[in-house]
């Protein structure tokens, strides 16, 4: 019986070719937008939502003309604490580059992140050496990924080492 249909419909499909071929592009592209809005729906959902405290955790967005950037003025996380008592905890971060030396190895690096000791607080990341809650507590403190203590420091501990930033600041 089923290959009965299957026969009337491409009977069918070559008597209307014309109405046939719309309503399979129709068909087709429809199909193709929805799952691309699903795909699109799913992603934004799921930003960042691999932290611990995804559902506690805000970005402020400011509005600039015709872009939005990640960004915010400085005095505004303070303040925000401040005046917000829904607010508990906020952190400033800032992306940057520069050079990195280590003895006598320079490394220039384009992907560094400047940030505030409640970084830890906020954002859960899984530490091999350290502790977050008092990674961050001297100005000069770094925290690398293992990838990058390998680069930097080779087989050597890194824990308790001097890098300096531009040659001038000892982190």
């Amino acid at each position: 019986m089923l290959i009965n249909y299957l026969k009337m419909a491409f009977k069918n499909i070559k008597h209307h070719l014309g109405f046939s071929v719309i309503n399979m592009v129709g068909l087709g592209t429809g199909l193709a937008c929805v799952i691309l809005i699903l795909l699109w729906v799913e992603d934004e959902i799921g930003y960042d939502r691999f932290y611990e405290k995804s559902d506690k955790i805000g970005r402020i967005i400011m509005d600039l003309d015709d872009m939005q950037l990640p960004a915010s003025p400085g005095p505004l996380a303070p303040l925000m604490i401040k005046e917000f008592p829904e607010i508990r905890n906020a952190v400033r971060f800032v992306w940057g580059s520069g050079i990195l030396q280590y003895k006598n190895k320079k490394f220039e690096e384009r992907d560094l992140m400047l940030v505030e000791p409640a970084f830890f607080e906020i954002f859960s990341f899984p530490f091999v050496k350290g502790h977050p809650g008092t990674a961050l507590d001297d100005p000069g403190s770094i925290v690398l990924t293992e990838s990058a203590a390998k680069k930097y420091f080779g087989d050597e501990n890194p824990m308790g080492k001097t890098m300096q930033y531009f040659a001038r600041v000892d982190l």
